[in-house]
């Protein structure tokens, strides 16, 4: 599991979110499925494909946000799938756009106070991404194949957010969103360097989607 270095994303949410207020209305969700293993309860979600819940919870109680450090899991390549690594670099500039994306939309959260500590009305946030792949379909990736050549690519990744009592550290809240996407790759011997062609539009999506998540589950209207 990799973190981001250096960034909080709490930092990153409370100077976004200075003048954001606080004061949730009352709201208790209406499990529909049956309860898991974890106590958790699947619910109708609008925002994200699959959605679980505590039953019994009033999040009415909770009026604060903390946010974790973003958690980035990259899927181990299998060259027999034509799956290859991603290097650094876009590494790097997917942590990036997270980072701003979810900054950005969780500072325009309204009616939640932003805070770095837990306490007994704080709800902590975990974003997580995993299983980040990229693969060439129909073709062999850094398997002999000469200098240069050009490969369409798709990717998929999942979502995975976590809302959890800031104290007791129990889960409250888990929702689940995979996507898919496509890009091109060049390929210089057993090295491919791709491009993701709507990665940031997927990022962008995901956080504002995480944003009316939370009002509407600390709103009332889940």
């Amino acid at each position: 599991m990799t973190r981001i270095p250096s960034i909080r994303f709490s930092v990153l949410v409370l100077i976004a979110a200075a003048a954001s207020g606080c004061g949730p209305q009352p709201t208790q969700p209406k499990p529909t499925g049956e309860v898991n293993i974890e106590g958790l309860q699947a619910v109708a979600a609008k925002n994200f494909e699959v959605a679980f819940v505590r039953p019994g919870v009033t999040f009415a109680d909770y009026q604060k946000l903390m946010v974790d450090e973003l958690e980035l899991a990259f899927r181990t390549p299998d060259r027999e799938q034509n799956q290859f690594p991603l290097g650094e670099d876009q590494k790097t500039r997917f942590r990036a756009a997270m980072a701003t994306a979810f900054g950005k939309e969780l500072g325009q959260l309204e009616n939640v106070e932003v805070v770095t500590e837990s306490g007994p009305d704080v709800l902590a946030l975990n974003v997580r991404v995993q299983d980040i792949v990229a693969r060439a379909p129909g073709r062999r990736v850094g398997a002999g194949g000469r200098a240069g050549f050009a490969l369409e690519t798709v990717g998929e990744m999942t979502l995975v957010l976590e809302l959890r009592d800031s104290q007791s550290e129990e889960v409250l809240v888990r929702a689940f969103d995979r996507r898919a996407f496509e890009g091109a790759a060049m390929v210089s011997g057993e090295s491919v360097v791709s491009t993701w062609q709507g990665v940031d539009r997927i990022v962008a999506r995901w956080a504002s989607r995480t944003r009316q998540g939370l009002e509407n589950l600390l709103g009332g209207d889940y």
